[in-house]
């Protein structure tokens, strides 16, 4: 509906002279009423998609080189020259040479060293273990320039701790029981 219709038919802001005619006026109809479509039996098959569009081809920049587009026949792909190969090869093994400076050069006994040394709290035996190999990789960080020493002087001290208090709670005592076992049966006899 009109917004400015008044309901008698003519506009509220403009009314029609004696000598025009009114403005026509929209017809209302009622809407159909919806017919039920019976379904096909077979379902109907689908068009193919269409092929996406081709990006359209480049414009040539007025200072930079026109370069091919894949779809055209250029010419021949740049060569390589021998100079430029070896100045790429130089480059190349001068960034990995200045990478491999900060790849780490641990000792690879120093951390398994270390490792046993502290396992050695739960079982005597790696401990002594782990205190040998730390002298091992402390040889080698000497002798090959390699870090880790502070792994391995853990392991050392580590190891030879616990394999020092371990015999100390162990062989200290069985030496004071077989003293008293000796003594007593020397009093008995």
């Amino acid at each position: 509906m009109d917004p400015y219709d008044d309901g008698d038919g003519a506009a509220v802001s403009e009314q029609p002279t004696a000598g025009e005619p009114a403005p026509p006026q929209p017809v209302l109809r009622e809407p159909a009423p919806m017919q039920p479509t019976p379904f096909p039996a077979a379902p109907v098959p689908m068009p193919p998609a269409p092929h996406p569009p081709m990006p359209p081809e480049p414009v040539p920049h007025p200072t930079l080189p026109v370069q091919p587009s894949p779809r055209q026949a250029g010419p021949a792909p740049m060569r390589i020259d021998d100079a430029h190969a070896v100045a790429v090869s130089k480059a190349t093994a001068a960034a990995v040479g200045h990478a491999k400076q900060f790849v780490s050069r641990n000792n690879v006994l120093a951390v398994p060293a270390l490792l046993l040394a502290c396992l050695g709290v739960v079982t005597y035996v790696c401990a002594p273990v782990g205190a040998i190999l730390g002298h091992v990789a402390r040889r080698q960080i000497r002798e090959r320039g390699q870090t880790g020493n502070g792994f391995a002087l853990a392991a050392v001290i580590i190891g030879w701790s616990v394999t020092g208090l371990y015999t100390c709670g162990l062989v200290l005592p069985l030496a004071i029981i077989i003293i008293k076992a000796g003594a007593l049966a020397a009093a008995f006899s």
